[in-house]
């Protein structure tokens, strides 16, 4: 599991996974009837059909349902809103590499200016673009490139900070527009190594699993290992998921899950991700290194 350091890019989730209705309900705020009726009436999506008859909605079915809902909330009437959405020049196509490379070219050159209104009206073409893409195709590679740019000297300390701030806020928003995920879903608790100081991995992870149908507490770094427990028993979590970004030894690992395993629930796996995971660590029937975000999503699933 990629779980990295801005200066790597982290592996997400299927971008062709299908959503059922009451997930596709849940994430967008719109009623399974509404969402029913707008089908029925408009025809604005089309979603295909699990071979038990469920409706399977595509990343990109969510995305024009999200557009429309915008432009609802926006004052617009229904009919309105959907002819807009079907008027407007289509996005990227979803999982096209490069798909978003001009429009993360100019909110770099925005935020080492310190820039933010420029940087705001450079992400404005993508406004309606799945959050998916956005992180695979924006954010993420933002963090990667900037923190190159520090590393190589082409970028000040303050001009990294000032980048990963804004990258931060838009990560933020968007786990607060999935509402950290579904309120059914299965429940996951997402936090970092006790004194890692690195967030925006796994803020990004949490997001991801949001976007997969869990629902998700993203509880930030530097969290001791009591504390930790103690929110994986408070929030139900089946699973909890650390980012390791700096580079630990296999003792470092082995004795903090020996602190931390006795205290979970006994219910409750842990899955360790990120750079800082020495290769070959051991792993065992509650502690697990998927190595990628879309084997911890199965992971989750199975638990």
């Amino acid at each position: 599991m990629t779980l990295s350091t801005p200066t790597t890019t982290p592996l997400l989730a299927d971008a062709t996974m299908p959503y059922r209705i009451k997930t596709v309900a849940e994430l967008l705020g719109i009623p399974r009837a509404t969402l029913l009726a707008w089908e029925r009436r408009y025809k604005i999506v089309e979603p295909a059909r699990h071979e038990n008859g469920y409706r399977a909605y595509s990343e990109a079915d969510i995305e024009v349902l999200r557009a429309v809902k915008t432009h609802i909330d926006r004052g617009l009437k229904v009919s309105e809103a959907v002819s807009r959405v079907r008027s407007a020049a289509p996005p990227p196509v979803h999982g096209t590499p490069g798909a978003l490379d001009a429009v993360r070219q100019a909110v770099m050159q925005a935020l080492m200016s310190f820039d933010r209104d420029r940087a705001l009206a450079a992400l404005q073409p993508v406004s309606m673009v799945g959050f998916d893409l956005l992180l695979r195709e924006l954010y993420t590679p933002l963090l990667r490139e900037v923190g190159e740019a520090w590393c190589a000297g082409r970028a000040s300390i303050s001009q990294e900070h000032f980048t990963t701030g804004f990258v931060r806020e838009r990560l933020t928003a968007m786990l607060a527009a999935l509402n950290s995920g579904p309120r059914g879903g299965g429940r996951v608790l997402c936090s970092g190594f006790s004194d890692d100081p690195h967030e925006l991995p796994v803020l990004i992870v949490a997001t991801q699993l949001a976007l997969a149908g869990f629902r998700v507490s993203s509880i930030g770094v530097s969290v001791p290992v009591e504390a930790l427990a103690g929110a994986a028993r408070e929030s139900s979590a089946k699973l909890v998921c650390l980012t390791i970004t700096l580079p630990r030894t296999v003792a470092e690992l082995e004795a903090f899950l020996d602190v931390l395993r006795p205290v979970l629930p006994p219910d409750c796996a842990v899955a360790l991700g990120g750079s800082g995971v020495p290769a070959g660590f051991p792993v065992s029937e509650r502690v697990h290194v998927p190595a990628s975000v879309d084997r911890l999503i199965a992971l989750g699933r199975s638990l």
